[in-house]
């Protein structure tokens, strides 16, 4: 892809991989948060077309992803509000992302600054796809986090809050207690 072949240029001349800007975010944060989701299932031929579109995206952004930790980035350095390259993922969908993180030793439970975990991020996106991923690699589903009303937030509390019913089940599924209270 043409991203790929630009990343690649510039590391090959001496391009700082682990550069951050003012937020604190390096490349690798910044692939994880612009790879596309999955496509819906569509039956329309425009809405296929954007399937492929998306699907290409996210190879492209996969491919970059890849050459900047060929090239040395960390899958686990947290960005000035403690989001990992995997938090980054989680949070947009990015599942092949994640999935390539988690193959390198990604910190499935590593915290960001609200003690949020991926999966946390995971259930205010709604994506069960994600959650299942994490959840098949380590998450814990009763890690507790910080949100706006207090501590003790789990990824169920995210998921019901956000209306996210599927993803409600899904975490259930797999071990989330429905009667744990926040803090």
């Amino acid at each position: 892809s043409g991203s790929h072949k630009a990343v690649q240029f510039l590391l090959d001349r001496n391009a700082a991989v682990e550069a951050v800007d003012k937020t604190g975010k390096a490349p690798l944060h910044y692939v994880c948060t612009r790879s596309h989701p999955p496509p819906d299932k569509a039956s329309t031929k425009k809405k296929r077309r954007e399937a492929w579109r998306s699907a290409i995206a996210s190879q492209q952004y996969l491919e970059v992803a890849q050459t900047l930790v060929n090239f040395g980035a960390s899958v686990n350095k947290a960005d000035a509000a403690g989001r990992s390259p995997l938090h980054c993922a989680a949070e947009n969908g990015a599942t092949e992302a994640a999935g390539y993180l988690l193959s390198l030793g990604a910190a499935v439970n590593g915290r960001d600054n609200q003690n949020m975990t991926a999966l946390h991020r995971a259930s205010i996106a709604g994506d069960c796809d994600m959650a299942k991923l994490l959840i098949f690699t380590g998450a814990n589903v009763e890690a507790a986090a910080k949100w706006h009303w207090g501590d003790g937030v789990r990824a169920l509390h995210l998921a019901a809050e956000h209306g996210r019913a599927d993803l409600v089940r899904c975490l259930c599924q797999y071990g989330a207690q429905v009667n744990v209270v926040d803090e």
